[in-house]
């Protein structure tokens, strides 16, 4: 799966290490779903990739 085909999370990185994943499903109150879960594997599997990455701010719409 790849990021810019996340349906449920918008994932975020800055230079200085912060990434952010917002779930974004507003019309469900942000209801977590197996496909919620899903994308938010592959965000903490992309930040064990890059160095640079030093936190994960997890937020919602």
């Amino acid at each position: 799966m790849r990021i810019e085909d996340f349906e449920d999370i918008k994932y975020e990185k800055e230079e200085n290490g912060i990434c952010t994943a917002t779930f974004s499903r507003p019309e469900r109150r942000n209801a977590v779903t197996y496909i919620s879960f899903l994308e938010l594997f592959y965000v903490i599997e992309d930040m064990e990739k890059d160095k640079n990455a030093k936190v994960l701010i997890i937020t919602g719409d």
